[in-house]
C-alpha cells in the first residue's frame, strides 16, 4: 500500500493497493516487468481480483483490531472488463467482507477510457450507482483528458506523474499545471498528485491549491506487516 497525505495536516487520508511479485530468485518484482505476460494469457482480471479481494479482507482485519483505516484504491485494467463483470465482481466481494461502499475507491487510466468511451461511461455509472467512487488515473498522459473531465463524472482525478516530473523542467510546466489545478477547483473536483518526490515539488503544489499528494516523498509502498508494525510503535 502507498498512502495518499493532505498536504495542509499531513494526514494519511487514503491508501493505493499495488501489486509486487516476490520472487525467490529476482527478488520484488514490479507490475511492468510481469502484467504484460498475464495480459497476454488473457489473465490479468484474475490477480486485479486477488488484490481487491485481499485489500478487503485487510480492511476488515484492521478494523477488527481497532486500528484507524481509510479507504482504499485499487486499479482496473482494459482487460479485466473485457473478462468479466467487474461491477458485479466487486460489489459482491464488498458485501461478502462486509466492507462499505465508500470504502473502496476504482481508479481507471485514460488510456483505458479511451478504448470504449461509452461502454466505460456505462460502467462509470453502474459503479456510481453501486455506491463505489471512480478516480481517473494518469490524468493528462494522452490528449483526450479535458474532453473525458467534461463528459465522464469522475469523482476524483490523479495528475499523471509525468507532470510532477517536469515541474521544474522549465516555467511552461509550472503555469500549465496550476491552471489544470485551478480548473479542477472551480468544477469542484477532488485531486491527488502523484509521484511527488521532493520537498520542493510538494511545497508547490501545496502552494497552488493542491490538497492530496501521493509519492515517495512521503512514503514507499508498504506491506501491510509493515503498516502493523508502525501501528505498534505508535
Amino acid at each position: 500500500y502507498q498512502p495518499v497525505v493532505r498536504a495542509v495536516t499531513g494526514e494519511v487520508c487514503d491508501e493505493e493497493a499495488l501489486s509486487r511479485w516476490v520472487d525467490p530468485v529476482r527478488g520484488v518484482m514490479k507490475p511492468s516487468e510481469f502484467v504484460p505476460y498475464l495480459e497476454d494469457a488473457k489473465v490479468l482480471y484474475k490477480l486485479d481480483l486477488f488484490v481487491i479481494e485481499t485489500a478487503l479482507a485487510e480492511i476488515r482485519e484492521r478494523k477488527a483490531a481497532g486500528l484507524f483505516i481509510v479507504p482504499i484504491s485499487v486499479n482496473l485494467s482494459w482487460s479485466d472488463f473485457t473478462r468479466c463483470d467487474m461491477v458485479t465482481e466487486i460489489s459482491e466481494r464488498m458485501d461478502r467482507y462486509g466492507v462499505p461502499r465508500h470504502m473502496l475507491n476504482v481508479e481507471i487510466t485514460e488510456s483505458v477510457v479511451g478504448r470504449h468511451p461509452e461502454y466505460m461511461r456505462l460502467q462509470v455509472e453502474r459503479f456510481h450507482k453501486a455506491g463505489i467512487n471512480v478516480w481517473m488515473d494518469d490524468f493528462g498522459s494522452g490528449y483526450s483528458s479535458l474532453e473525458f473531465l467534461q463528459s465522464f463524472d469522475f469523482d476524483l482525478i490523479k495528475f499523471d506523474t509525468e507532470f510532477i516530473r517536469d515541474l521544474y523542467t522549465g516555467k511552461k510546466s509550472r503555469i500549465i499545471m496550476t491552471q489544470l489545478i485551478q480548473m479542477a477547483l472551480k468544477i469542484g473536483i477532488d485531486m491527488i498528485a502523484e509521484g511527488v518526490e521532493t520537498p520542493e515539488q510538494e511545497s508547490f503544489l501545496r502552494e497552488i491549491g493542491v490538497d492530496k499528494i501521493q509519492g515517495f516523498y512521503y512514503s514507499s509502498p508498504v506491506p501491510l506487516t509493515e503498516i502493523l508494525r508502525r501501528y505498534a510503535n505508535d
